[in-house]
């Protein structure tokens, strides 16, 4: 996997249409840079960077199916830990309301 055949999918607007589908593609893109890369090189480090930014910003836009803890803003470790489900482990994802 990687971000140019990400955004060939995203273009033909038909093939994500989970945001369990794009996020399963986006973790694959990380783990293929740790894997094939040493953790000395930028592309390994850069992976695990923008990684951090994308769980920030899942934790801050997404809730999961059930699990209430996500519409009080709580963070990815409890999200993760705390309800056994999170992004990376396949959790149904949505995403939340914005307030009015």
């Amino acid at each position: 996997m990687s971000l140019d055949i990400m955004e060939q999918r995203m273009a033909s607007a038909n093939f994500y249409v989970t945001l369990d589908i794009f996020n399963a593609d986006l973790r694959r893109v990380f783990e293929n840079c740790r894997f094939y890369n040493s953790p000395d090189t930028i592309y390994y480090k850069l992976a695990n960077k923008l990684e951090q930014q994308v769980n920030q910003y899942l934790a801050a836009h997404l809730v999961f199916e059930g699990d209430e803890g996500w519409s009080q803003g709580q963070g990815r470790e409890q999200a993760q830990h705390g309800s056994g489900r999170g992004w990376a482990d396949g959790g149904d994802m949505r995403v939340k309301a914005e307030a009015t």
